[in-house]
């Protein structure tokens, strides 16, 4: 199982860091039961990214600031994972066909087979859509290969954080097996920014450099 403040606290050296993310992470663990008081969201089309063809984008928008959500960034957010939750499989091409941003984690599960399970890993976007992931392939700039990434660690291998030596994209990736979904929105909520601040953050105290999956 993964522990997230345990995590914050493996990655931040400063103890203010980690409570930062934990504030983070509960904010989306929070909005992740909001969304189910949220009128569905009705589509104008099939044009990609599908959240911006929201057509009753005001109501869910006054919903959520009857509930205290009123900044426009987390309403967008909230809308685009309103639609993908709703609009699961759509076809990609390219970035996400939700939201139209790049995936900044991947999700490693084990798929049952008929004798034995095998690794799935797959790329997720901030909004929740899912699509195929190639291993050691930057989701940003479609470099592949073990050699162009640096790898960090995280103790017991609950996380590892990437970066792409041709772009200088990170993304993340977590064990999906260990959480469940609302777990894993939150966690990813808190990652985006912690990738956002730059390398040194997110190679924090107890991470290690490596380079094997």
């Amino acid at each position: 199982m993964v522990d997230a403040r345990e995590l914050f606290k493996a990655l931040c050296p400063d103890p203010r860091c980690a409570e930062t993310f934990s504030g983070v992470y509960e904010l989306f663990y929070w909005l992740e039961g909001v969304l189910e008081e949220l009128p569905e969201p009705r589509l104008s089309g099939a044009g990609q990214p599908l959240a911006s063809g929201v057509e009753n984008r005001e109501e869910v928008a006054e919903a959520l600031r009857l509930r205290g959500v009123e900044d426009e960034a987390l309403v967008d957010y909230a809308i685009a994972r309103l639609v993908s939750r709703r609009y699961k499989g759509v076809p990609s091409r390219g970035r996400c066909p939700v939201c139209g941003q790049v995936p900044t984690l991947l999700v490693l599960r084990e798929k049952p087979g008929i004798s034995f399970s095998t690794p799935e890993l797959r790329a997720r976007c901030i909004c929740g859509y899912e699509g195929e992931a190639g291993d050691f392939t930057c989701p940003n700039c479609g470099a592949a290969g073990r050699e162009n990434f640096e790898v960090y660690i995280a103790p017991q291998g609950s996380l590892k954080v990437f970066e792409c030596r041709s772009c200088g994209f990170r993304f993340a990736e977590v064990r999906g097996d260990a959480l469940e979904e609302r777990e894993l929105q939150a966690l990813h909520g808190a990652l985006r920014l912690l990738l956002k601040l730059g390398g040194g953050e997110a190679r924090g105290r107890g991470a290690a450099p490596g380079g094997t999956r």
